[in-house]
């Protein structure tokens, strides 16, 4: 990796947390040091240059809160929380701020880049208000309400409570149809559904959701699941493609994300057999940027931080 993209170094956090505490901090101090003035953080950095053509998802919320609490308690100390408690609320305002669609005050991506890059919902353009976004940012706001909490500031709690449930409220009205979570295009106000995995990611919500949604995303989702992982498109889909990136390879990120969803669900077996079934295809194929969901061969770059940090986070769930 020739440089940091900001969601990519948190991976690596979480994977360095337990025995290089500092060098893990420092995952997200490199960030927060070139943080603008509106609270975006750079899309990718090195020492040549930044850019914030494009952002990246806030998945802060979901990986402090549910896994490195729980599994490195000892690296999110209430010292390190007070240090980062800034960074992240700002980088909140940002999409609260900057990047809400004003009719249904939902966050919205300009671009796939900004996520899954060319998965199949953004076969029909941006900028889209989709369901993965707004769950991870309305988990990134669970965390800072706790952050809150524990540093004392009760204001800033009942803030962010009030930003959650908002968020979570429209999410509901405005991109679940009664069967399933749909995106929607800013521009003309299209909904967007694809056999993507991103219309899965509410599960990060866990008991957010009403029971029987729940219940029948759990069903619907292990339909992309395979030996190897989850694939990014569905393996029976007319646009899947063994190797295209976000359109049906297995990726390290998204695996990880849904072993917690699927965790914060209360499905654990399903969790603990997917995280299993990726670290057996890291053990027998490598680190590689993403794997063939269907035979787990390495596919582009053969050795991948990311990948490498999810294996070890996942292999460590496992062996607990």
């Amino acid at each position: 990796m020739d440089q940091i993209w900001s969601w990519d170094n948190l991976f690596n956090l979480c994977a360095l947390a337990q025995g290089h505490p500092e060098l893990a901090a420092d995952q997200l101090r490199v960030e927060a040091d070139h943080q603008d003035e509106h609270g975006a953080y750079p899309d990718g950095m090195n020492d040549m240059f930044k850019h914030y053509n494009f952002g990246k998802p806030p998945v802060h919320g979901m990986l402090f809160q549910h896994w490195l609490a729980k599994e490195v308690p000892e690296f999110w100390t209430l010292e390190r929380q007070e240090e980062f408690y800034d960074t992240l609320s700002r980088f909140a305002r940002f999409w609260l701020n900057q990047r809400l669609d004003r009719e249904t005050g939902l966050p919205y991506y300009i671009h796939g880049n900004e996520t899954q890059d060319n998965s199949t919902l953004f076969d029909q353009g941006a900028p889209l208000i989709t369901p993965d976004l707004a769950a991870y940012l309305i988990t990134h706001i669970e965390n800072l309400e706790e952050m809150a909490q524990r540093l004392n500031r009760p204001g800033d709690a009942q803030l962010w409570k009030g930003e959650g449930e908002q968020l979570f409220e429209r999410l509901m009205r405005h991109l679940w149809n009664g069967e399933r979570f749909e995106a929607i295009k800013v521009d003309n106000r299209e909904r967007v559904w694809s056999l993507s995995i991103l219309p899965f990611k509410p599960l990060l919500l866990g008991e957010r959701l009403p029971r029987e949604i729940r219940e029948q995303l759990v069903v619907e989702l292990q339909q992309w699941f395979t030996p190897h992982g989850v694939a990014t498109e569905r393996p029976d889909s007319d646009l899947y493609e063994a190797d295209s990136y976000w359109r049906g390879p297995v990726w390290a990120p998204t695996t990880m994300l849904l072993v917690l969803a699927l965790q914060r669900c209360g499905e654990r077996q399903l969790a603990d057999t997917l995280a299993r079934n990726f670290c057996q295809t890291c053990a027998d194929s490598g680190f590689a940027e993403n794997f063939d969901a269907l035979s787990g061969a390495p596919l582009r770059d053969n050795g991948y931080t990311w990948t490498a940090a999810a294996f070890f986070c996942l292999a460590k769930g496992l062996s607990a």
